[in-house]
């Protein structure tokens, strides 16, 4: 079994690690840290490593105060970026930094991305025009719910006639149920005669 490189006296951010720690519930490798600001801190070896934790807590704190957007909707949405592209352990992190989706570095910084993307409009949350590419300014949006869910990876796009739609919009235009013309694609039906019966 490989031998684990000790990591006391290392920094990671605001916290430097005085020793090892007992094993977490999960059975989890620990350390104990001592942080910039004083406080000592009992955390995960690999949340350290991968630049999940940085601080005793303080580093989010002393944030939050500098801009006062912290309650924000905008806040929100960047918190919510970060966490599914970084936190190993968010629900949605394996449609996220799991397939490789990154947060640009510009981004890592919550007053960049303000003065990139400014205020969240009402009703609107962040969308990625290229949903395969990074979250970085000239790859994203304030986009509606509509909107992101024709950007959507599990859409169907249909080339019929020259022009090329996700299914929503070809029932939009074709003023067909959606549903309806749904099942009859996957009955099989040609295009032709799907659209046209």
């Amino acid at each position: 079994m490989k031998k684990c490189i000790d990591l006391t006296g290392m920094r990671f951010g605001r916290l430097t690690v005085i020793k090892k720690a007992k094993r977490g519930k999960f059975k989890e490798l620990r350390v104990i840290c001592c942080c910039d600001c004083g406080n000592t801190k009992n955390v995960s070896r690999s949340h350290l490593l991968y630049g999940d934790i940085k601080s005793c807590g303080c580093l989010l704190k002393d944030f939050k105060k500098t801009h006062g957007m912290s309650y924000t909707r905008t806040y929100r949405s960047w918190e919510c970026i970060i966490s599914r592209c970084k936190n190993k352990n968010n629900d949605r992190f394996k449609d996220y930094g799991g397939r490789g989706i990154m947060v640009c570095d510009r981004w890592l910084d919550f007053e960049l991305f303000f003065k990139d993307m400014g205020n969240r409009p009402k009703n609107k949350t962040i969308d990625r025009i290229d949903n395969n590419g990074n979250y970085e300014p000239n790859n994203c949006c304030w986009s509606t719910p509509k909107e992101q869910s024709r950007n959507s990876r599990s859409n169907r796009i249909i080339k019929y006639r020259g022009a090329s739609k996700c299914l929503v919009e070809w029932s939009e235009y074709l003023k067909i149920n959606y549903d309806t013309l749904k099942a009859r694609i996957d009955r099989g039906w040609s295009l032709k005669r799907a659209f046209e019966a």
